[in-house]
């Protein structure tokens, strides 16, 4: 019977169980990962959001992917021998960068690693609709035992996209004290902040954007 031992090898960067049979290595089985991507802009203000398609071949076991762009790990996914053009959804990308994208199939005791072609991805940043909003609150005459509720209108400049369902933050004193979506397409929206201690503080109303409507915001006093 052949006497079989088992070594760790460093194969790109990472170690790689290596099979010796009669003192003659004998590696674990080659795999080739395949990668493409796609993209969607949706919701995507602050960056755009990816799709990795990947496939594993001749691959046995299970294992995890790792994602990388440039440098740079994205994220670990797990794989099973059993997927076949896995999609998996990437952290959230910059716009306007130009992105390399691969992936490194990590192997397991029967199956060598293997590293993705990079694929090149930039997304230009939308012409996002400049917004504003106007404060509509009542002149606030309180004490101490008082709950303030805020009122607000989000507006947009130009564009068919709707104002209704889009969330609002409230704050205090830069204190956030919650949010409310815009009730309706003319883009109101009202918040009970709570009460607030005597003296003079800072509402602050903020729209953080959401595509194609841009971020804006507005404060005001009351004492």
């Amino acid at each position: 019977m052949a006497r079989i031992t088992t070594v760790w090898d460093n194969v790109d960067g990472t170690n790689t169980k290596v099979f010796m049979v009669r003192g003659e290595e004998a590696y674990a089985r080659t795999t080739n990962i395949k990668l493409s991507l796609k993209s969607t802009t949706s919701n995507a203000v602050n960056g755009f959001v990816a799709t990795a398609i990947v496939d594993v071949l001749r691959d046995t076991g299970n294992s995890t992917i790792t994602f990388y762009d440039g440098e740079d790990v994205l994220s670990v996914a797990d794989w099973s021998y059993t997927d076949s053009n896995k999609e998996i959804t990437l952290p959230r990308l910059s716009w306007d960068v130009e992105h390399q994208i691969w992936a490194r199939y990590n192997g397991n005791t029967s199956c060598l690693n293997s590293k993705s072609s990079t694929v090149s991805i930039t997304k230009t940043n939308p012409d996002l609709t400049d917004t504003t909003i106007t404060n509509t609150t009542s002149t606030i005459n309180y004490t101490s035992s008082d709950s303030i509720t805020v009122t607000a209108t989000l507006n947009k400049e130009t564009g068919s996209a709707s104002l209704q369902g889009r969330e609002i933050e409230f704050y205090v004193d830069g204190v956030l004290k919650g949010t409310a979506n815009t009730s309706n397409s003319s883009g109101n929206v009202s918040k009970s902040i709570g009460t607030l201690t005597n003296g003079m503080h800072e509402i602050g109303i903020v729209f953080q954007g959401d595509s194609p409507l841009g971020a804006s915001e507005t404060s005001f006093t009351v004492s």
